[in-house]
Order: structure tokens, then C-alpha cells, then sequence
């Protein structure tokens, strides 16, 4: 069976144009309609809502809390907004639909592409690699936990660095 292909919208993607009328069916969550309200008129996102051209859903507090353990493997920061986008995609693949998450964010990028999530760029080029961040020593190089700001061993200041992997 071929799951049905739907679009997960963030802010940047409704600014530049998204949703079109006639194509796959959008969704996004309230807090992006906040955010896109404070740069389009909310009298044009009210009629996409209103026409059901836009759905807005929450996502679920357990596919957040997925997101924000793989975000904390991984070293990145995002919003609020953009764990609970990345969490809604992983809920509408959990009902069988097959999510692209359309953004110009490259860490929200980064984060779908480690999660397996298919994503897409409205007016950027978009990422060419996902990358991890991790806190290295760079006197030693002894990879150390996020958690620490001074190498164990020899006692200097760590630096975040990121380690990338092409798509």
C-alpha cells in the first residue's frame, strides 16, 4: 500500500507562498500560525485554516519528547515551534501518511534528516549533510559530554564541533 504524501509546514514555507490550493494536503502547528501571523495578514491565514487548505494539529507530547531526546543526541538546538513540527511529522507517519517537512531552516533540515524524515527547501538550496555537534577538547581530542565545559584530562576549554555525514 503507498502511503499518501502530505506537506508539514513551518513559518518561512507559508511566508514564501505555501500552501497552494489543489495540491497535497498542509499541515502545521499553532504555533506557526502565530509566527506567520506577525508577517501575512492573519485575515489570509484565517481563510486557508477556513478552507481547510491548511490543518492545524498539535502533535503529540510523546513524539515531542522523541524529538527532544534525538535533538539532545545530536547536540542541536531548535525551538519550541520546530520540535513540535518535527513531532507532528513523526504522528501524521504514525498514521500511515508519508510527511515532507517543507522548510527553509537548516537546522530543522538537519534534525529530519537524522530522524529519516523526508524534507524540502522553498527558497533556499537546503542542507547537503546532516551533522552532529559534539564538545571535543581541542588541546587533547577527547571527545567529551554536553554537559561539561572543561576537558577532564588536561583540563582546557572544550569546543562544540560538528561532525557531518552527505544525505
Amino acid at each position: 500500500m503507498r502511503r499518501k504524501r502530505v506537506l508539514v509546514l513551518d513559518t518561512s514555507s507559508i511566508i514564501n507562498g505555501y500552501p497552494a490550493e489543489g495540491t497535497l494536503e498542509n499541515f502545521t502547528v499553532p504555533e506557526v500560525v502565530e509566527e506567520a501571523k506577525a508577517t501575512v495578514t492573519a485575515s489570509s491565514i484565517g481563510v486557508l485554516i477556513d478552507r481547510g487548505v491548511l490543518k492545524v494539529w498539535d502533535a503529540s507530547p510523546q513524539s515531542e519528547k522523541s524529538v527532544e531526546k534525538k535533538l539532545g543526541e545530536i547536540g542541536g538546538e531548535l525551538s519550541t515551534t520546530d520540535i513540535r513540527l518535527v513531532a507532528l511529522a513523526m504522528d501524521l507517519a504514525g498514521r500511515g501518511m508519508k510527511p515532507v517537512l517543507l522548510t527553509d531552516d537548516y537546522g530543522l533540515q538537519n534534525l529530519a534528516g537524522v530522524m529519516d524524515l523526508e524534507f524540502k527547501s522553498v527558497a533556499t538550496s537546503g542542507i547537503r549533510s546532516v551533522f552532529k555537534w559534539k564538545m571535543i577538547c581541542p588541546a587533547c581530542g577527547k571527545a567529551c559530554s554536553e554537559e561539561d565545559r572543561l576537558c577532564p584530562d588536561c583540563g582546557n576549554a572544550l569546543r562544540k564541533t560538528v561532525y557531518r555525514r552527505p544525505l
